[in-house]
């Protein structure tokens, strides 16, 4: 006799066969010892409050704080640890009269306290709840997105416009993960791939996994609520990066995403994911590099620099981002509106890449070229040169572009674009405000060309010839 029959309320990874010892006035109803599953009665049916359950909090006991053997109450959302007999699920099941339990790893749906599993397939609300924990696609669907959906109180929404919730300051993860969500070859890995199906995917303790649930939220065509919480992708980031990346501190986007870049591809478990990212997103860069002679008169003093060109050297590396360095900002009297802050065009700004462009450093010259261009262009504008210790001391120079570009004879076009903005939050003194970074993005719609502003839970559809005024900070261009 198997296990499962020997204890019917007890699951393979539960350690609690104890009788439940409440209060004498509970009484405990006997359980019918069975391996078939049963079929949701209607008067349970009537318990489940779809409208009070989350799956996107935290998968941690309410009571005991255990991370281990964890289930939904279907009737008040909370998650609880069970199913023995002495378990707080046991006891929260009889004590709230609260009969439908889903465990949220292996998606088994289960009645307390008979300890009865149902069969959730003949069921059209159990699905809906299943697909809301671990939402599944097809090819056939993938291509069609995206497309207008509609949430628990039929309220429209386009899916992948989603916005993330901003808990306290994970604006800049946020942002970094919507844009990666919107380039397609990624997505659909994520989307399709067998590894990410739900039961076998360890969401709690893998960030792969993480990233790829949140994903398919993002691209959930029956969502409960129009938003998605990313708290349990947060608490895996902070653990695998030793809490470097985390919601306590307003960190940079493009750290994390080098980070995250860097996590994914030396992910030994999915090769696939591995190809995928360095075939698209991963470009080769060409650097030139020649020695100066300083040469100097009898005074010991500088009167000419001569190249050493027999000493050159050519190295080529690697590059998830191209980092484009802005003009120095001038002091201007003129007011604070736009025609007041200097421009540049991003052509310019390429420059740097095409061997055009000399770089001069104490004892070298140094020229760049790209010689592999990615199917993905991710551009980074440096705005930052002292870090974000003083927000206001910023480059604020606008960058002007198109939705389209070419690059060197690559035409490229434009996915999405990450905006950096200060908010005050305070006061450091009575003449000086406490300033925070606010990110935000730009998402295009590639069926209709309509672009998208995401902000934390924001939606909003923007004209695209705003887009440039923004302080863009990363870009996703896609080639063509």
């Amino acid at each position: 006799m198997n296990s499962e029959t020997k204890r019917p309320l007890e699951d393979s990874n539960s350690d609690d066969d104890d009788d439940y010892s409440g209060d004498e006035h509970i009484e405990v109803v006997k359980r019918v010892r069975r391996t078939e599953k049963v079929a949701l009665p209607k008067a349970y049916i009537d318990e489940i409050n779809i409208k009070r359950l989350d799956f996107d909090k935290e998968r941690i006991c309410c009571v005991t704080l255990s991370r281990s053997n964890i289930y939904c109450c279907l009737s008040c959302g909370k998650y609880l640890q069970g199913r023995g007999r002495s378990t707080v699920m046991f006891k929260h099941s009889i004590e709230q009269k609260h009969h439908v339990f889903l465990n949220v790893t292996n998606l088994k749906v289960y009645l307390l306290p008979e300890g009865s599993e149902v069969e959730t397939s003949a069921d059209p609300l159990l699905r809906d709840i299943l697909y809301a924990v671990y939402p599944t696609f097809t090819a056939a669907s993938v291509k069609e997105f995206p497309k207008v959906c509609r949430d628990l109180d039929d309220r429209a929404y386009l899916n992948g416009f989603i916005g993330l919730n901003d808990l306290n300051s994970n604006g800049y993860m946020n942002v970094v993960i919507l844009a990666l969500s919107h380039i397609p070859p990624l997505r659909d890995h994520f989307l399709l791939s067998n590894k990410y199906s739900g039961t076998d995917s360890p969401v709690d303790t893998d960030l792969t996994a993480s990233v790829a649930l949140v994903v398919k939220k993002l691209w959930n065509c029956r969502l409960l609520r129009r938003n998605v919480s990313p708290q349990q992708l947060m608490n895996v980031v902070s653990s695998v990066s030793k809490t470097k990346f985390s919601s306590d501190a307003h960190e940079d986007p493009r750290l994390f995403l080098l980070w995250l870049l860097s996590k994914l591809s030396t992910n030994g478990d999915d090769r696939i994911l591995q190809k995928t990212l360095m075939k698209q997103l991963q470009g080769q860069i060409e650097i030139k590099s020649t020695e100066i002679e300083t040469i100097t008169n009898e005074a010991d003093q500088t009167v000419k620099f001569k190249r050493l060109e027999s000493e050159s050297t050519i190295k080529k590396t690697k590059f998830w981002l191209l980092s484009l360095d802005l003009p120095e900002m001038k002091v201007f009297k003129d007011g604070n509106d736009v025609n007041s802050v200097p421009q540049v065009r991003i052509e310019e700004l390429l420059s740097k890449y095409t061997e055009q462009m000399e770089h001069h450093t104490k004892d070298s010259v140094k020229t760049y070229k790209v010689v592999k261009y990615p199917n993905f262009l991710i551009l980074y504008y440096n705005r930052f040169n002292n870090g974000f210790t003083s927000l206001k001391d910023r480059n604020q120079t606008i960058v002007e572009f198109s939705n389209e570009m070419d690059f060197q004879g690559n035409r490229y076009r434009l996915l999405s674009n990450i905006t950096h903005d200060c908010i005050t939050k305070g006061k450091l003194s009575d003449t000086e405000d406490l300033l925070v970074s606010k990110w935000k993005i730009n998402v295009l719609n590639t069926k209709d060309n309509d672009w998208y502003e995401i902000d934390d839970i924001e939606i909003r559809k923007v004209e695209e010839e705003f887009i440039f005024l923004k302080e863009c900070y990363i870009q996703i261009w896609q080639r063509l």
